[in-house]
């Protein structure tokens, strides 16, 4: 699950990726809300094909609402999870702020990684204070990958 809207994930081999605020790499109709792929050709001529009007980046803008599919799948991936790691977020924006409460309350071990101290870090069990490239590494390793 991500707030990134890079693709990043994806073009690093995940497979399957929760974008909580959408992608660079789509468009979509303000009306329909039909997400066209950039490599679509309906997005050559930057318009709906269902009704004419603009297309627009298929990500979620401040004041936007987070997609409700996407928000519902997130819940589910929270309800079953027993490990609920965040790197590297403020932990201010909602709604993907309440998910580290969320799930705790479901029974998860929360782990945060972040450089820095911010206003959601007391709702994590352990808070690792290294940047992401170093406390993954060495917190998380990979099998037959050494770390530093």
């Amino acid at each position: 699950m991500t707030q990134n809207i890079d693709g990043m994930h994806q073009r690093a081999g995940s497979r399957s990726v929760v974008e909580l605020h959408g992608s660079l790499w789509r468009v979509r109709c303000e009306l329909h809300g039909r997400s066209v792929d950039l490599a679509h050709a309906a997005y050559a001529r930057r318009v709906c094909p269902q009704c004419g009007r603009p297309l627009r980046p298929d990500i979620t803008w401040f004041e936007d609402r987070v997609d409700t599919d996407v928000w519902g799948a997130a819940e589910a991936l929270i309800a079953a999870c027993d490990l609920f790691v965040s790197i590297g977020t403020s932990g201010s924006v909602w709604p993907a702020a309440g998910l580290a409460e969320l799930a705790r309350s479901r029974g998860a071990e929360t782990v945060e990684v972040n450089v820095e101290v911010n206003e959601a870090s007391a709702l994590y069990r352990h808070c690792i204070r290294d940047p992401a490239s170093i406390a993954v590494c060495r917190s998380f390793p990979a099998p037959g990958i050494t770390n530093p």
